[in-house]
């Protein structure tokens, strides 16, 4: 009997002994997770830091007092006569498929935009003879509209600074008698 007491003694001190390191390295593991998790965490954070700092240099923010506006411009209908004119502008009368081109030279800067308007015809935009944007083609609207849906939009213009050649071609639609 001595025995089996002493057997079940030491039996429970290495349980117990065992229980206590299961214990101590649960803890050493679920502290080496935690640090994992910090570590993560400022990993992440200096990330974003660094993206939010370098993406804002190049969010430029204009004073409506810094805009430059476009203020007169060389007008011609269907290949006819050059005319200069002062813009805004709205031209009538005006037939189906006429085509109204506007040029002008503006002296562009590096992150530049260029806000213009369309209301009743597609435009086709031309920075230095090539093709920029186009819109309100045939087709890029429904078939049950007649004219494109007016449109307000802000351009991103090229990169480089100086000089630039602006051909503005707008296509009369078909039901449309002024152009803005």
């Amino acid at each position: 009997m001595l025995t089996c007491r002493a057997s079940q003694a030491s039996r429970a001190s290495q349980d117990k002994a065992m229980s206590q390191t299961d214990y101590s390295n649960r803890i050493r593991r679920a502290s080496q997770i935690i640090w994992i998790g910090y570590l993560i965490a400022i990993v992440l954070l200096v990330v974003v830091l660094i993206g939010s700092v370098t993406a804002d240099r190049h969010n430029v923010n204009y004073h409506w007092t810094a805009l430059r506006v476009v203020d007169s411009a060389t007008l011609s209908i269907n290949g006819g006569e050059k005319t200069v004119v002062s813009l805004p502008l709205a031209i009538s009368p005006v037939k189906a498929k006429d085509e109204i081109t506007l040029t002008c030279q503006v002296n562009t800067v590096i992150y530049d935009n260029m806000l213009f308007q369309v209301s009743g015809a597609s435009l086709d935009i031309y920075i230095d003879d090539i093709l920029y944007i186009s819109t309100g083609q045939p087709g890029s609207f429904p078939d049950f509209q007649k004219t494109p849906s007016p449109q307000i939009s802000m351009l991103d213009l090229p990169t480089e600074d100086g000089i630039k050649d602006f051909r503005f071609v707008y296509t009369v639609a078909e039901t449309t008698n002024t152009i803005f």
